[in-house]
């Protein structure tokens, strides 16, 4: 074998083993690629963490805008019946109506208000589990207030 026939054989197997290597160290980056997001995955569970920020302090207001006044009721008018209204309990068919705690059929029952028992309308509207529930207050009696649903409460002068 001459020199020339050496050196080609010699650069052949050179060009050979860079390129093994080459592909060695791609598949190996690969392979430790998908180990770490595999890893990664495995470690959060399903949980995704936030990332903190640094938020600017504004120095609030001294006054409010003239179109918001603090404590304000609302006066959302539902079936003719808003804060402030007279209301009569009506079409129980003699069950009575449930006042609750709050607003909602979960809520501990406090009492049951009457057909033709007259309330005044204290708080609300606030919508929950399908209903309106409004705040009433007996006029005659302190003890007996709460919440009721609207469909049961007709509105009188």
């Amino acid at each position: 074998m001459n020199t020339n026939e050496y050196k080609q054989t010699s650069n052949r197997k050179i060009a050979i083993g860079s390129m093994l290597i080459g592909f060695g160290i791609c598949l190996f980056g690969l392979i430790l690629f998908f180990v770490l997001a595999k890893v990664s995955q495995e470690n959060t569970n399903g949980v995704v963490s936030a990332k903190l920020g640094i938020v600017p302090y504004i120095e609030p207001s001294k006054t409010l805008p003239a179109t918001i006044t603090p404590n304000e009721p609302t006066m959302e008018v539902i079936d003719g019946i808003q804060q402030g209204s007279a209301v009569q309990i009506f079409g129980t068919e003699g069950a009575g109506l449930k006042i609750r705690n709050n607003p909602g059929i979960a809520s501990v029952q406090k009492f049951i208000a009457l057909d033709s028992e007259v309330y005044e309308v204290i708080g609300g509207p606030n919508r929950m589990d399908g209903y309106v529930w409004w705040e009433l207050s007996s006029p005659y009696d302190d003890e007996r207030s709460g919440w009721a649903v609207s469909q049961y409460l007709t509105r009188i002068q």
